[in-house]
């Protein structure tokens, strides 16, 4: 579906300009994995890479005491049906890293 503003001889315009673009760009060699990334993926990705560097910017303009790190790859982005497995790892690594106070 083409928008209705647009002529023929523009929207083959803008065809030709996307396709001189693409033409340009370097062939990179990249690994296709036996899955396609979908919409959900890409924008998963798109929100880790948003937290992280948030995150770090966070994490140089207020240097915290200690920091308990989780591997990324534990979870995904919308996978809270998880917690009852993920908070015993946060215990865990928090553990690992956290002075122990005896009483």
């Amino acid at each position: 579906a083409t928008p209705a503003h647009l002529e023929a001889s523009e929207q083959d315009g803008f065809r030709e300009t996307i396709r001189r673009y693409i033409r340009r760009l370097p062939q990179a060699e990249t690994e296709h994995s036996d899955e396609d990334w979908g919409l959900y993926d890409i924008a998963s990705q798109a929100i880790d890479s948003m937290q992280s560097t948030i995150a770090s910017q966070k994490l140089a303009a207020y240097p915290p005491d200690y920091i308990v790190e989780i591997p990324r790859n534990a979870a995904g982005t919308l996978e809270v049906d998880r917690a009852d497995e993920l908070i015993p790892l946060g215990y865990q690594k928090a553990g690992e890293f956290l002075p122990v106070e005896v009483a």
